[in-house]
């Protein structure tokens, strides 16, 4: 064989082998080894190579970042934290040190510490869409809703939106009374998702308990559509009806619920109220006191009671039902029954 002959067979071999010994050389380092061994799942033998890292260089970066990692990943999360920390002390300009680091203090409760942490994350680098729900998620729970509607906006600038990113930024648009903000939201969130009951009736209930019952009535009515056996949904969907002054639907609804055995002290208030309001009173009264006798202990019944016999003239007995009402009040009383006059108001006020 000629020399060039025997230059271009060596020329092949070294184009054959050269990229599998490059591939060999590059995971011959502890930390690619163990970055390997984490990428399988081998998180002892990860351990291990780390450990021998660190101890030879306590200040390697990239060592401890990667054994907080291998903590995380086995559900050590108390023994995560020191080693993200010390990535952090290392290379506090680490977008994603950071986010590990604030990741692990909220696995661990420490919300406090995880959402300065992530903010920190975030103000290296923006665009974490995950990380600005995160931290958005964060600040929900600690009730700071001003913050969290950044977090959660900069989420869904950055592509993020999916159903938890929507619906949390339009409840907090509705704490911050950002309405029009919180309805834009909302509505892209129902037309995204037109199928799903559950998010409609959340969202018509968030709406519902913002007074927002035009908004809420469309929503509430898809759900039940696509649940017509969900008890919630009906009953939802019947209040609204009687908000809106739509008494002969809220009664529709009413009835149809009491065929398939929905029959509760709250479904039976509102159907007593949505008689009074037909005019049909008799029939409220003789619903409303069969709610009493079902649940003597309830104010709910003994409250609209008394005001539809308020409304009517009746006071002396309405004054006797309110104050028994007054007596077992709580927090959570189903006092459906809406006064005509401001004069009816103020009779109801005094006999409490």
């Amino acid at each position: 064989m000629d020399n060039h002959r025997l230059r271009y067979f060596l020329i092949v071999l070294l184009c054959l082998f050269l990229p599998g010994v490059m591939r060999v050389w590059a995971i011959d380092s502890p930390i690619d080894r163990a970055r390997a061994c984490l990428a399988n799942g081998q998180l002892e033998e990860a351990k291990e190579l780390l450990t021998e890292v660190i101890q030879s260089n306590p200040d390697s970066f990239e060592a401890h970042w990667l054994l907080g990692s291998v903590y995380v990943q086995a559900k050590q999360i108390t023994e995560a934290i020191p080693h993200f920390e010390k990535a952090v002390n290392l290379k506090p300009d680490s977008p994603e040190a950071l986010r590990e680091l604030g990741d692990a203090y909220l696995e661990a409760g420490q919300r406090g510490k995880a959402t300065s942490t992530l903010a920190r994350s975030l103000a290296l680098k923006p665009d974490q869409p995950t990380t600005q729900y995160t931290l958005g998620m964060a600040l929900v729970e600690a009730g700071d809703y001003s913050q969290a509607a950044v977090h959660l906006a900069a989420a869904r600038q950055y592509g993020l939106k999916h159903s938890g990113v929507l619906l949390n930024l339009g409840r907090a648009y509705l704490r911050l009374k950002r309405l029009d903000d919180a309805v834009d939201v909302l509505e892209e969130l129902l037309r995204s998702d037109p199928g799903n009951w559950r998010i409609q009736l959340e969202v018509g209930k968030m709406y519902l308990e913002n007074l927002l019952y035009d908004s809420a009535k469309p929503a509430l009515s898809r759900a039940r559509e696509l649940n017509p056996d969900s008890y919630e949904a009906g009953f939802y969907e019947a209040l609204v009806h009687y908000l809106l002054g739509e008494q002969a639907e809220s009664l529709k609804v009413l009835l149809e619920m009491g065929t398939k055995g929905a029959k509760t002290p709250e479904v039976e208030n509102l159907l007593g109220a949505v008689y009074a309001k037909l005019g049909q009173t008799e029939t409220a009264i003789k619903v409303l006191k069969a709610a009493m006798d079902e649940a003597p202990d309830r104010p709910d019944a003994y409250f609209n009671l008394g005001l539809i016999l308020l409304e009517r003239g009746n006071r002396q007995e309405a004054a006797a039902l309110l104050e028994r009402a007054g007596a077992l009040y709580r927090n959570n009383a189903k006092i459906f029954y809406i006064l005509q006059t401001q004069q009816a108001c103020q009779a109801a006020r005094q006999s409490l």
